[in-house]
């Protein structure tokens, strides 16, 4: 049997694959996960295609599948025919799970379309805002906190439909709560809003050195209301973004194959990666380690009440060296 779940979000795909993969292993009693980003699909098929060790059954987890062949990547589609004509002989020792990142699924290419004759297709939808909250108030119970249902709405909203992330956000305001009841302000502060892809700009011009762009662009958004620890926050996941980047190319990997491996919590279009090099070689080795530091640095200031946020944030802006 060969079950494909996939789903728009890639936490809600990993997840549901997780759960499939754990009744299949404890009906095979033997199991393994692949990764598809990394590993090819001739990996799968020998693997799927190998006996049991200790069984009659055995259970195969494939993360992210890739939804489309690499163009122009040698021997990208190796091993696909092969794993397609073995799912079409439906054999009786495999459970193979297979998890897929897609908003919508194309049953027509041959792989999927062999799935969805010979084995079964779930797909996992992102959940309602009444379960979301419901989740929200039972996690934040359990600690002995609330929230207000202004602050519940505006969470939702600046998360959008990122559920890996909401359950992140969530996590922190519990944290934060501390017993208390969480208010829309607390939300505003802790939480970057999903406009705040206007974090991008803030990247370029930090990367650039150009502290008096830094500094309008700061300006500028500080009058649309954003704060400070949200916007270091959002600055924050951009900067660990860029270091994932170096790190995983410094591996020798591609944009494509960097893509598949950071799309998560969210999908990464390879052309994103690919930009991501292009400023990563005009800096120094340093100044990602450093930006880190400083966004650390200038949040914790802030929140302890060490700092007035807008000097914090300045501080931060100015003093940090990317040549």
């Amino acid at each position: 049997m060969v079950t494909l779940v996939f789903s728009a979000d890639p936490f809600l795909a990993h997840k549901g694959a997780r759960k499939e993969f754990a009744l299949a292993k404890k009906e095979a009693g033997d199991g393994m996960s692949i990764d598809l980003a990394e590993q090819s699909f001739l990996d799968l098929y020998n693997a799927a295609a190998s006996y049991p060790l200790f069984g009659d059954k055995k259970a195969i987890l494939a993360l992210n599948c890739p939804e489309t062949m690499k163009k122009g990547k040698k021997n990208a589609d190796a091993g696909l025919t092969e794993l397609i004509r073995l799912i079409e002989a439906e054999p009786t020792d495999l459970r193979l799970v297979i998890s897929l990142v897609t908003p919508k699924l194309d049953e027509k290419k041959p792989l999927f379309a062999a799935i969805k004759k010979h084995g079964k297709i779930k797909e996992v939808a992102f959940p309602k805002d009444a379960d979301c909250r419901a989740y929200l108030d039972k996690y934040l119970a359990a600690s002995g906190s609330s929230i207000e249902k202004a602050a519940a709405d505006e969470l939702l909203a600046r998360v959008g439909s990122d559920y890996g992330r909401f359950l992140n956000e969530v996590a922190k305001l519990s944290a934060f709560a501390s017993g208390e009841r969480l208010t829309l302000d607390d939300v505003k502060t802790l939480v970057a809003a999903k406009e705040e892809d206007n974090s991008f700009l803030f990247i370029d011009s930090l990367l650039q050195g150009d502290a008096r762009k830094s500094l309008k662009l700061y300006e500028s958004l500080k009058r649309k209301g954003y704060e400070e620890v949200g916007l270091l926050s959002a600055i924050a996941s951009q900067f660990r973004f860029l270091d994932l980047v170096e790190y995983l190319d410094s591996k020798g990997m591609d944009e494509y194959q960097i893509a598949q491996v950071l799309s998560s919590p969210a999908p990464v279009n390879p052309y994103r990666v690919k930009v991501s090099l292009s400023k990563i070689a005009r800096i120094s080795p340093k100044a990602l380690e450093n930006a880190l530091e400083g966004c650390y640095q200038a949040q914790l200031s802030i929140l302890k009440g060490q700092s007035d946020p807008e000097l914090a944030f300045t501080r931060f802006i100015c003093n940090l060296e990317v040549r």
